[in-house]
């Protein structure tokens, strides 16, 4: 089976990225791993993405991975996140890191993570995720920082199905001086045939309505994998394109949105 959770957990996510879950899409390890079949719907985005969209996944991490990911949101440069990213194993437990930033000489944001994920039984995968914001302009005299967490949980029901829970900055707003959105996240994901996988997922924040996601990929060859997704909460189309080649993979998203346009992601990885 593919690498662990090739499918993303919706795109509303994405667009939050600089907010709160900077970054994510598809999967861990370049697909070159055993997992368990793909949880999240595939919206757009690198095979690194899942470890920073449900931690959990890091737990099927069994290579060491280095990338980047260039996220030209909506066709504007001001507003592209650019990614650098590591995962890998080590001992019980994988960890994954992540910087993201994106903005101009008047503004810049820029976001640090550090998450972990690992197996606690057969069937039962957790993971945890701490991550870093700041914000800084020409006419501030110090940045603004905050910080968010995140926890994922990963039950596999049988050797093609899979559950997951997400949850986003669980701390209420009372405890914190700079309120960001929470989000509960919880999908499902199945492969129907050897090549084939589908997944859906249910989102409620507390900044959104409630949305679902739905999402599918198929794998052509064993070097190339296609997957596609809609998400309710924005209306919004994905599709991706992933290539494989020896150590490295590459991967070319699309995402279209109803009134800000089409939006590439292009990432490439190396795994040793």
């Amino acid at each position: 089976m593919k690498c662990a959770f090739n499918l993303v957990m919706g795109l509303g996510a994405l667009l939050l990225l600089p907010v709160y879950n900077l970054p994510a899409q598809e999967g861990a390890i370049s697909g070159q791993n055993l997992s368990p079949p793909p949880l999240f719907p595939a919206l757009t985005g690198s095979d690194f993405r899942d470890c920073f969209v449900n931690q959990a996944s890091l737990a099927f991490v069994e290579k060491h991975t280095a990338g980047m990911e260039y996220f030209l949101r909506f066709g504007m440069p001001e507003l592209a996140i650019k990614s650098l990213f590591y995962t890998g194993p080590f001992g019980g437990i994988a960890f994954g890191f992540r910087y993201s930033g994106y903005g101009f000489t008047e503004l810049m944001y820029h976001h640090f993570s550090v998450a972990g994920g690992m197996s606690v039984s057969g069937s039962l995968a957790v993971g945890v995720e701490a991550s870093v914001n700041t914000a800084s302009s020409s006419s501030d005299e110090a940045a603004t920082i905050s910080a968010s967490g995140q926890i994922g949980l990963i039950y596999s029901v049988s050797e093609s199905t899979s559950l997951g829970i997400h949850l986003v900055n669980p701390v209420p707003d009372r405890l914190r001086d700079n309120p960001l959105p929470s989000a509960l996240r919880v999908g499902a994901g199945t492969s129907v045939t050897d090549r084939a996988s589908v997944s859906a997922m249910l989102e409620k924040s507390s900044h959104r309505p409630l949305s679902a996601a739905a999402g599918l990929s198929y794998d052509i060859t064993q070097a190339t994998t296609i997957r596609a997704g809609f998400d309710t909460g924005t209306a919004s189309l994905g599709f991706t394109a992933v290539f494989r080649f020896t150590g490295f993979t590459c991967s070319l998203s699309f995402v279209t949105h109803s009134r800000l346009g089409l939006s590439p992601v292009a990432a490439l990885s190396k795994s040793f």
